[in-house]
């Protein structure tokens, strides 16, 4: 399944000579401060995790990894790549999303038509679609970053402006992406305590509730350091398909 993703979101970039040297080493301290900002949670692989995310991928991680959440139980659940020797191959979206659990619940939102109601629901509150655009255009921003660890000017220039999902910038085009970058930036501990804190106060909400949510709170001042628009637009959804906390990890996540 996840050899199709990497097919659609993936870049081909075979005539891209923009790579500076496969034979540079990145480390984690090579990774831009703004990029460790707007990711607060990243980390260099413990020993075992990149077994792991091999695993969770059903392939060896291409580039040079480094996890950018992990769930409740402490693995790996989205992965930041920076595409060091991929010269003349596919690049997928700079964040991935690995959680067994919450790659099957975004597969099964999307199988159900969630990317089309959720653009149209963005589209239809202008305060919401102009932040959402405005997160696509910084994590434009970040990902050039990523990639300037490796590309020289030449390969940033053929790589372009893309939004979070790795297609146009403002473009609904992968729940998985959303998710994983709501996750990167928020973590799965600190949406599974707002989540619980909302199910025991209102009761299960709907899609609906959720953009509510995001129209008298998310948006304001207090909360404006929230991101992931549309993964928090998602997450009424998600707790109706039984959430993203699992009771113990699956053999796949374990080491």
């Amino acid at each position: 399944m996840w050899s199709f993703f990497v097919l659609i979101l993936g870049y081909d970039i075979e005539r891209l000579t923009g790579e500076k040297t496969e034979s540079m080493k990145i480390s984690f301290d090579d990774v831009p401060a703004s990029i460790r900002e707007e990711f607060p949670l990243l980390e260099k692989p413990l020993p075992g995790d990149v077994r792991v995310i091999a695993r969770q991928l059903g392939r060896a991680p291409k580039g040079v990894v480094f996890v950018a959440a992990r769930c409740v139980h402490s693995k790996p659940g989205v992965i930041l790549t920076i595409p060091l020797g991929m010269k003349g191959k596919r690049i997928a979206p700079p964040l991935w999303l690995t959680c067994p659990l919450a790659c099957r619940t975004a597969a099964s939102l999307e199988s159900s038509g969630e990317i089309k109601r959720i653009s149209g629901m963005l589209r239809a509150h202008d305060e919401i679609w102009q932040a959402f655009l405005e997160e696509e255009k910084r994590f434009s921003q970040l990902s050039r970053e990523i990639c300037s660890l490796c590309f020289d000017e030449k390969g940033l220039l053929t790589i372009g402006e893309r939004g979070i999902a790795w297609g146009k910038v403002g473009k609904v085009k992968c729940l998985h992406a959303h998710l994983a970058y709501m996750l990167a930036t928020n973590g799965f501990e600190a949406l599974r305590r707002d989540n619980r804190k909302d199910l025991g106060r209102t009761g299960m909400p709907s899609l609906e509730d959720g953009l509510k949510r995001l129209s008298c709170e998310f948006l304001s001042e207090s909360h404006r350091k929230t991101k992931g628009i549309a993964g928090a637009i998602l997450l009424p959804k998600i707790m109706e398909l039984g959430g993203i906390d699992c009771a113990r990890p699956p053999d796949t996540c374990i080491d």
